[in-house]
């Protein structure tokens, strides 16, 4: 696959991400014979969530995964879809993800470690607009569809092990509008559950929370999409 048809691969598997209620902020793991990137996307794999394996040269060669196959399928299996390849976590552990490929008429392999851990619970609980979300079902993000309303509200105080590091919103007036508008938003509005401005004419506004484990280090982030019509995915 070539690198602009990667590029635009990634776009829409972000897009999805959003309309999952994953996250707004995706990183790869990646490593490299030659020209040639063999990544995994987002770089950390959870239970019962699934990531892409892809592989693409900065030459704009063609590069083909002929096969990729998981150390140990108990932990992270491999599972092919629609000619894409995925790695689905299964069990909390560490795994090798191996991926053979073609590219300008060579032969190679490489491979990733990957970790595969439990979904953590982010906040002690979390409410938007008033209504408590279940983040057993939305871990790492939710979609929420406001027609009309020109001000919205999260609650989310931060589970003991994680800190709020930071909080960002940005407005969009359509599906094109990458850039966006930011709008005004602090740590304080989501810990005591204060107003969010939305103005009419954006089209959907997505608040990003970005959470630190006090003990690891690790990053995470949430995000919530509010909408008018439909979330940006579709």
């Amino acid at each position: 696959m070539k690198r602009n048809a990667v590029r635009r691969s990634l776009g829409l598997l972000l897009a999805l991400f959003v309309a999952l209620g994953m996250t707004t902020t995706v990183f790869a793991k990646e490593v490299r014979d030659g020209d040639v990137i063999y990544f995994i996307d987002p770089d950390k794999v959870y239970v019962g969530y699934m990531n892409y394996i892809g592989a693409y040269s900065e030459e704009d060669y063609d590069v083909t995964l002929t096969s990729v196959t998981s150390s140990n399928p108990e932990v992270g299996k491999i599972v092919k879809e629609n000619g894409d390849y995925y790695v689905k976590g299964i069990a909390a552990g560490k795994i090798t993800v191996t991926g053979n490929y073609t590219c300008n008429g060579k032969t190679g392999s490489l491979s990733i470690p990957v970790t595969v851990s439990k979904v953590p619970k982010l906040f002690k609980s979390l409410k938007v607009n008033g209504k408590t979300v279940n983040l057993k079902k939305h871990p790492f993000g939710m979609n929420k569809k406001v027609s009309k309303a020109t001000k919205v509200k999260i609650k989310a105080p931060a589970n003991s092990v994680w800190k709020v590091k930071s909080v960002s919103a940005t407005a969009y007036k359509s599906a094109k509008d990458w850039k966006g508008a930011k709008i005004k938003v602090s740590k304080a509005t989501i810990q005591k559950g204060k107003k969010i401005k939305f103005p009419k004419k954006y089209r959907n506004m997505i608040v990003t929370v970005k959470l630190v484990n006090k003990k690891t280090g690790e990053k995470e982030w949430y995000t919530v999409q509010f909408y008018r019509k439909t979330p940006f995915a579709k």
